[in-house]
């Protein structure tokens, strides 16, 4: 997905650098901090990326009269989609917060260059509950090393247009 500024990741893969070389031991000290720190920085990426959304939830979210385009909906604004829509709306980690964070794990000595390939990889996509309920159920809640092939699996196609 596209990052709001394309800065951005630029700016963030040097400290997901620093934090790749901290200490894996001890595990309780360091070791979690280290895990700690990868897992809110991969997570919180979605604040910094273009919101996608399927072509169900866009449908959905036309037919309930939702004044603005989904992707104007961020997760902290989640609550005003709440209700709006018999089958509801799930914000989701398209590339998911632990594939993102795996890739980053296991790169053998990253350079700059590979953490911002990684963490460009970055999606984030609207779907509907549905849609969502269909990823878990195959087996994808959180690990899915494929997003595309995971969506395609779950019938889930994504809008790429404007609303």
């Amino acid at each position: 997905m596209t990052f709001k500024d394309p800065r951005h990741v630029d700016m963030i893969a040097p400290i997901v650098l620093e934090v790749l070389e901290l200490p894996t031991e001890p595990a309780d000290t360091i070791g979690s901090y280290r895990d700690i720190l990868l897992d809110r920085i991969c997570r919180e990426l979605e604040k910094l990326v273009v919101i996608g959304k399927s072509k169900k939830a866009r449908e959905n979210a036309q037919r309930a009269d939702i004044p603005r385009d989904l992707s104007e909906y961020s997760w902290a604004k989640r609550s005003l989609l709440d209700g709006v829509h018999e089958d509801g709306f799930h914000f989701e980690h398209t590339e998911t917060v632990y594939e993102i964070k795996r890739s980053l794990l296991t790169l053998a000595n990253p350079t700059l260059a590979e953490v911002a390939a990684v963490l460009s990889r970055t999606r984030v996509t609207w779907v509907t509950k549905r849609e969502n309920e269909r990823l878990d159920e195959l087996g994808y809640k959180s690990r899915r090393p494929n997003w595309a092939d995971a969506y395609k699996r779950a019938g889930i196609e994504l809008d790429e247009g404007p609303e």
